[in-house]
């Protein structure tokens, strides 16, 4: 693929108009991180979480639902299933509540939800449902959902709370 820039980089040999080519990528970088992460062995977070989830249900909030990262969350974390929920920073949140129901635990994907994160986690507590709300710059990589898990969750998932 090519694209015309005209405020491209230039110098007095170099008029009229450049082309550059750049590599378009269709996946996303938690697709990519995934993908990078799926050959090393499971770390001790992700072995604690799969303790902590085993058999149980999980609801991840955000983004586009996609076949092998979910099959690699619930294979990592022992889920019975995972109930991807599509969103995003323009859906409503009286639209998405009624999909939280019969799980055990939901993921907010703050970076892909924006705001509409607090609505969703006073839904989650009026349901006593635990949930789990990720950085920023967090994305949907096995790793990293281990580590928001336990750093928020792993008290009350274990029965300790």
């Amino acid at each position: 693929f090519f694209f015309q820039a005209e405020d491209g980089i230039r110098d007095y040999k170099v008029t009229g108009v450049q082309t550059c080519a750049l590599p378009i990528y269709e996946r996303s970088l938690e697709e990519l991180e995934s993908e990078a992460g799926e050959s090393r062995a499971a770390t001790p977070e992700v072995l604690e979480v799969r303790e902590l989830l085993k058999g149980q249900r999980m609801a991840l909030v955000g983004g586009v639902p996609r076949s092998g990262p979910k099959e690699r969350i619930e294979q990592a974390f022992g889920l019975a299933h995972l109930e991807w929920i599509p969103a995003s920073k323009r859906d409503r949140v009286s639209d998405l509540e009624p999909l939280l129901k019969d799980v055990d635990l939901v993921v907010l994907i703050t970076r892909i939800i924006g705001h509409k994160h607090n609505d969703l986690r006073d839904a989650c507590s009026a349901r006593n449902i635990p949930w789990v709300q990720t950085r920023k710059n967090c994305g949907y990589g096995v790793n990293q959902l281990a580590h928001a898990i336990l750093q928020q969750r792993s008290r009350q998932l274990s029965g300790a709370e």
